[in-house]
């Protein structure tokens, strides 16, 4: 009697499931070393994340700063250009008022007239003269930080 060999698709089946049971056994086995990899990654990207964020809160508030800086200087000027218009107008006013009750003394009008907007124009030198000298202390000063 010759022995009985065991069929192919015992042997097959078998094998499928050694085959299954040790990627189970692996994975098992493997999972805890899987799990704290996975674990240190994201810690390191949290760290990463971290880093990223505390330096574009450093540079927000240096934006933060200069844009306060610009932001008054251009109040500033903003207002002496309206300042400077409201001047304009009252000499204008003021003119078209001293040619209208006495035009015969017209040319006397546009001297006093000639007179106010040369004082109004020295003020308005010194401001802007002001506004430049702020802007500088503001740059030397960002400078210094």
């Amino acid at each position: 009697m010759t022995p009985e060999l065991p069929s192919l698709q015992a042997l097959f089946t078998g094998g499928v499931w050694s085959v299954f049971a040790l990627l189970l056994l692996a994975l098992v086995k493997a999972w805890p070393a899987l799990r704290k990899l996975s674990i240190e990654g994201d810690q390191s990207m949290r760290g990463d994340l971290l880093k990223r964020i505390n330096e574009l809160e450093a540079r927000e508030s240096v934006f933060d700063k200069k844009l306060e800086s610009v932001t008054a200087s251009y109040e500033a000027e903003l207002k002496i250009l309206r300042h400077r218009l409201n001047n304009v107008t009252a000499a204008f006013n003021a003119l078209l008022l001293l040619i209208k009750n006495n035009p015969d003394k017209a040319a006397e009008a546009v001297a006093q007239i000639e007179e106010m907007r040369r004082q109004q124009e020295a003020t308005e030198a010194a401001e802007k003269a002001i506004i430049a000298g702020a802007r500088i202390q503001a740059a030397a000063m960002r400078e210094d930080q």
